[in-house]
């Protein structure tokens, strides 16, 4: 091996492979996943004594130079590394050198470069001591070891258990008995035939051994019968003999077991411990003078005990693993072996004990590692069926539970939204422990929902398991006193409390709390972050699905409730529809008077006014439905606001139709300066809808509307004064209403009903339905403004002038792509005195302007028409002339279309159909 080489291992595998050359020649080589082969320096291959015309060689290449009885030690440090099982080993082994066999260490380090796709092993080739391997040390301890085999009499073939010998020659795994032959030389071979049929046949012995020398070397070759079988079982083991014929005694061998951390004990035939070394004295605590093997039996349980006892009395050299319990309550797991066992010449035994506790625990750990794995795929495979959260983290906790049975783990779900946790299940408590944990907490834990700030629960609990170092008292703040939490600590006792959060996509879905207690075994973290990863992914993948099954069923919902709707509407409009169309038909069959005829007229018009009404609650309904609804807000007096209602409630169709029913509105006194911040249009349209509403449901009798002050609150309410509804009739009226306010009821027929309270919700506002006095009322409050100006002056009266107009003068330029429109307009502006002109789309009326200019007084602009909309025609024409005003006229009255208009320079607005005073007040106010 070289002589000199770097004593740093690489920082890590792409370290390594961007100075691959030098590292090389530094005596490190490397393993890849592609090409499946080791790469070293030529100067490596040359000592290794492989003869390659490349510097790279298969892994059984290196395994062919390998000392036998190393090699599988290789295999499995190697296989470890290639599957990822650990990420960094050390191996001592020998290779040949020559004629003979050299000692080596390999320090060996995996990982995984994730941009190539490939896993990488490198390690160094180091030179050691070997002469802890060669001294009289290393002999002894390999004299501890021994070769098993089992022989069938009938065919005379020996089927090796274990590794035969390195000193033999020979890797068969099956042998004939006289393989023995050469080893035994002729004589003692002989008289194992001889012996073995007597002992086979006649014997009642339970024991065949021989004693013989192969190159200089003892070895013992026994054989024992084995219970209800006709096959024997055998042991051939290398043993030391005492120099000059001498007893080998324990203190020949103290400095050496000591140093190698083996405890030996001599044991007479009286029971009697009669010699230890140093190590065994402190693992036992041995004073000077001799005692009786029984003082081993307060280390060990009582089946522990009895085995070992049987053991070291009886006559198999089988080795034995016990474990045992020190006085500081430490456990160790202990191999014994039988040294030097010849009950017939020797009038002691003495025993080997290596203390393997952290062999294994490293073993225990390994299969648990591999169990975990099983039960990881199993786990996956389960919770891809669950579909809601809890029962994901419910199936989470049962894992929990396998694992660590004496555990008590803790799972809840956390909404990042509320900031609420909950905890869904506890395991490793029975239900009386259950109980004592509800009666010191005073609650019932399960399904218990708690506030916890997002952040403070990130930090305590991350993606990765780490022991909590605050008690949980401190962390929960109050819920849990610091008397309950000792009392259950104590009574548990509690140990450690590992903790982790369920967390993908920096967004937190729960977590759990695993208590340790001092009866649970060890907590590994990793594993606990394996099943929280998995957890973490599916409950994502739960939440999401969830979501759409929610957005889906919201969804199908609007379509049923808009198909409902429609189906409402289509009835609502029928029968005004008819109204219209059966009394137009009356001015062609009959002959009628004049005043007849006005009441005709009168007629239609209501009706038309009441489908005008349900085709703009429709829209605005859909546009409430889809978030699509425009609010402005400004801050409105509130009694110029309750004038506003009344004149909206008068003009209501519902209420000319209703013309049984008084609505009555009050104003608390003073009350002038009172202000709220909402939507003025929309809060009057709400109101109307529940007057309407009420009037329709009461028939005859009264509706009072009135506001009161109240802690801060404008609440506005409309109370059923006089009517004639039946008791019962009422209390399934005031019943629907609650349920339309709670979204419990979603009844489309009250969908005028629905479109209030989501209005008055969009303001802000806050519904209650109640009974009082046996009436029916309806309360909606609101934050109230306080006016800061006091200089408010009530002029209360209103003068209303009759007004002659003539405007002869003025030509109005009439933009619109329907014909019977145009004809309305165009009758009304000629009854006024002024003139017209007609363009059928925008560009005809940028034309017009271009061409007449400033002869055009006003331009009443349709928005929705062919060639070029309003809004283009618009801006057009006020490059052209900024002073023309332009009136937007459209059959929608949302208000972004307002907005729209204004943006594309538009003075004024006015909605279809054309109501003729509502027209002449907007020429008034830009032709005077």
């Amino acid at each position: 091996m070289p002589e000199s080489m770097p004593n740093k291992i690489p920082r890590s595998i792409k370290h390594f492979l961007s100075n691959e050359k030098r590292f090389l020649n530094a005596g490190f080589w490397y393993w890849d996943s592609e090409s499946n082969k080791i790469h070293v320096s030529k100067k490596v291959l040359k000592t290794l004594g492989i003869a390659n015309e490349s510097d790279e060689f298969e892994f059984n290449t290196l395994l062919g130079i390998v000392y036998k009885t190393d090699k599988d030690k290789l295999k499995r440090a190697f296989n470890r590394l290639k599957k990822g099982f650990s990420l960094q080993r050390e191996v001592d082994f020998r290779v040949k050198e020559g004629k003979g066999w050299q000692w080596v260490k390999i320090i060996a380090l995996t990982d995984e470069v994730v941009s190539e796709g490939k896993r990488y092993i490198i390690g160094q080739f180091k030179s050691i001591d070997v002469g802890k391997y060669t001294s009289s040390e290393y002999d002894f301890l390999e004299a501890m070891s021994f070769a098993t085999f089992r022989y069938n009499p009938v065919d005379e073939v020996i089927s090796w258990q274990t590794s035969v010998p390195d000193d033999f020659s020979s890797s068969d795994e099956f042998w004939n008995i006289d393989d023995f032959k050469k080893y035994l030389g002729e004589e003692t071979f002989k008289s194992l035939r001889s012996n073995l049929q007597v002992f086979i046949n006649q014997s009642n012995s339970k024991e065949l051994a021989i004693n013989f020398n192969y190159r200089s070397i003892p070895y013992k070759l026994s054989f024992a019968k084995v219970r209800d079988s006709s096959f024997l079982q055998g042991v051939l083991y290398r043993y030391i003999e005492a120099e000059n014929d001498e007893s080998i005694n324990i203190q020949k061998f103290s400095k050496i077991l000591n140093r190698h951390q083996v405890a030996f004990l001599e044991i007479d035939t009286n029971d009697n411990i009669v010699g230890w070394n140093g190590y065994a004295a402190k693992i036992f605590g041995f004073e000077k003078s001799p005692c009786q093997i029984s003082a081993l039996k307060k280390f060990f349980s009582d089946s522990e005990w009895s085995k070992f006892y049987d053991w070291a009395k009886g006559e198999t050299t089988k080795q034995l693993t016990t474990s045992f319990k020190r006085e500081n309550d430490d456990e160790l797991i202990l191999l014994w072996k039988k040294v030097i066992d010849d009950a017939t010449e020797r009038e002691s035994t003495i025993f080997a004990a290596r203390d393997i506790t952290g062999q294994a625990k490293l073993q225990g750990r390994v299969k648990e590692l591999e169990n975990s794995l099983g039960r990881l795929k199993a786990y996956s495979l389960k919770i891809q069926k669950l579909t809601t959260g809890s029962d994901v983290l419910k199936a989470f906790n049962e894992e929990i539970k396998q694992l660590y049975p004496k555990a008590i783990s803790v799972v809840f779900s956390y909404n990042d939204d509320d900031n609420f946790l909950t905890i869904v299940d506890i395991s490793g408590v029975n239900e009386k422990s259950y109980k004592v944990i509800v009666d010191e907490l005073g609650w019932n834990p399960i399904g218990r929902r708690l506030f916890f700030d997002s952040e403070n629960l990130r930090s305590l609990l991350p993606s990765n398991t780490k022991e909590l170092t605050i008690p949980i008292n401190e962390v929960l703040d109050g819920i849990v006193s610091v008397v309950s939490y000792k009392n259950l600590e104590r009574i548990f006792g509690v140990e450690k409390t590992f903790g982790v959060g369920f967390i993908k996509d920096d967004r937190v879905y729960g977590g759990t709390l695993i208590i340790k207690s001092q009866n649970s075994k060890e907590i590994y973290t990793d594993v606990v972050d394996e099943y929280a990863v998995l957890t973490s992914s599916h409950l994502a993948i739960t939440n999401q699905i969830n979501e759409l099954k929610a957005k889906i069923d919201t969804l199908k919902s609007k379509i049923s409730e808009q198909y409902d709707l429609i189906t409402h509407i289509s009835h609502s409009v029928r029968t005004p529809l008819n109204s219209i169309l059966g009394f137009s038909s009356l001015f062609e069959l009959t002959e009628i008077d004049k005043t007849q005829r006005k009441d005709f007229i009168k007629i239609i018009q209501e009706q038309s006014n009441e489908i005008l009404e349900q085709m703009n609650q429709f829209q605005d309904y859909v546009r409430v439905a889809n978030h699509s609804i425009s609010i402005i807000k400004a801050n409105q007096c509130i009694n110029d606001l309750l004038v506003e209602l009344q004149d909206a409630a008068k003009s209501s169709c519902s209420l000319v139709r209703s013309n049984a029913v008084t609505v009555t509105f009050s104003k608390p006194e003073n009350s002038d300066f009172l202000e709220i911040y909402t939507d003025s249009g929309r809060i009057i349209q709400a109101f109307v809808i529940y007057i309407n509403y009420l009037s329709k449901i009461i028939q005859a009798g009264s509706i009072d509307f009135r506001y009161s002050i109240v802690e801060g609150k404008v609440i506005f309410s409309i109370s059923e004064v006089e009517s004639a509804i039946d008791l019962s009739v009422r209390e399934q009226i005031i019943e629907a209403l609650k349920g339309v306010v709670s979204e419990e009821v979603r009844n489309i027929d009250y969908f005028n009903v629905i479109l209030a309270n989501r209005i008055f919700d969009l303001l802000g506002g806050d519904i209650h339905i109640s009974e009082e006095n046996e009436k029916i009322k309806v309360e909606v409050a609101f934050d109230l403004n306080v006016k800061v100006d006091e200089s408010f002056e009530d002029n209360e009266e209103e003068q209303e002038t009759t007004t002659s107009v003539d405007y002869k003068n003025n030509i109005i330029l009439i933009v619109e792509d329907e014909e019977v429109n145009y004809l309305i307009l165009k009758e009304l502006v000629h009854s006024w005195g002024a003139s017209s002109l007609w363009a059928k789309n925008g560009k005809e009326a940028v034309e017009l302007v271009s061409s007449l200019n400033k002869s055009i007084d006003l331009i009443l602009m349709d928005i929705r028409m062919p060639v070029m909309d309003g809004y283009a025609a618009t801006m057009e024409i006020k490059q052209i002339n900024p002073n023309i005003p332009v009136v937007a006229q459209t059959a929608y009255s949302a208000p972004e279309e307002r907005l729209k208009a204004q943006a594309a320079g538009c003075n004024g607005y006015i909605t279809k159909p054309i109501d003729p005073k509502a027209l002449l007040n907007v020429i008034e106010i830009f032709l005077g």
